[in-house]
């Protein structure tokens, strides 16, 4: 699977590349406080693997944002598509851990996107709730980890 490098509408870079998440980090994330932000910063960074986000070489990672996901029809067949139980976040997470059984994602900063999306805690109670629903889900069907 083929990972992107990722630049908002403003142009300004974003990091979808992401190590296995935990609660902490992904509510550090949802609240988006600066003071927050400023003080977890190495947290926040490192959740967001943002050292290869500068790479210029490709590098194996752990998790593909869904913003791009590029790879062999084969491989979505093999793991049967996007989890159904999924709804609208973390469907992109379940689907990089099932295709990392079996083959690697790869960053590849030659291959450049421009995203419109993500940052949810600027789209409503809905977005968040929508979030927090497939966050449990996610977790419960793969291991919890708090910090």
């Amino acid at each position: 699977m083929v990972s992107p490098k990722v630049y908002g509408l403003d142009n300004k870079q974003q990091y979808i590349a992401k190590n296995y998440p935990d609660v902490f980090t992904l509510l550090l994330r949802v609240v988006n406080k600066s003071w927050l932000n400023d003080k977890f910063r190495a947290r926040l960074f490192s959740y967001e693997i943002r050292a290869v986000a500068q790479s210029k070489e490709e590098v194996n990672i752990p998790i593909a944002g869904g913003c791009f996901m590029f790879f062999r029809t084969e491989v979505v067949q093999r793991v049967g598509g996007f989890d159904p139980d999924y709804f609208l976040y973390f469907e992109d997470f379940q689907l990089s851990l099932d295709v990392a059984k079996g083959t690697k994602i790869i960053f590849v900063p030659s291959v450049v996107i421009q995203h419109g999306g993500g940052q949810v805690w600027k789209k409503g109670k809905w977005h968040s709730f929508q979030f927090i629903r497939s966050g449990v889900q996610f977790f419960n069907k793969n291991g919890w980890r708090f910090f």
